[in-house]
């Protein structure tokens, strides 16, 4: 939790944290109950990692990589497929 705090109360654009959506309510709870700010605990991305159905070490990797080149960029991370209107890589 202490790392959660430090990270969370840092500049970095992307705090995301490991764990299944069964574990981060309780992350959560413990982050409020300790004082961390509802703007800060805003910033969490958990479970970190776009939903492409990972199932290995490696394709979790990938997702995780994934969402932090969208949230850097400002996008949602969706299929490329979906919004013919807009420039594809840009």
């Amino acid at each position: 939790d202490e790392v959660l705090r430090v990270a969370l109360a840092s500049d970095a654009f992307f705090v995301g944290m490991l764990g299944s959506r069964r574990h981060a309510p309780e992350a959560v709870r413990r982050l409020r109950d300790g004082g961390v700010p509802e703007a800060h605990i805003a910033r969490l991305h958990s479970p970190c990692g776009l939903d492409i159905g990972s199932r290995s070490a490696e394709e979790i990797a990938l997702s995780i990589v994934a969402e932090v080149v969208a949230v850097e960029r400002g996008r949602e991370g969706g299929s490329l497929g979906a919004d013919w209107s807009s420039p594809v890589h840009g």
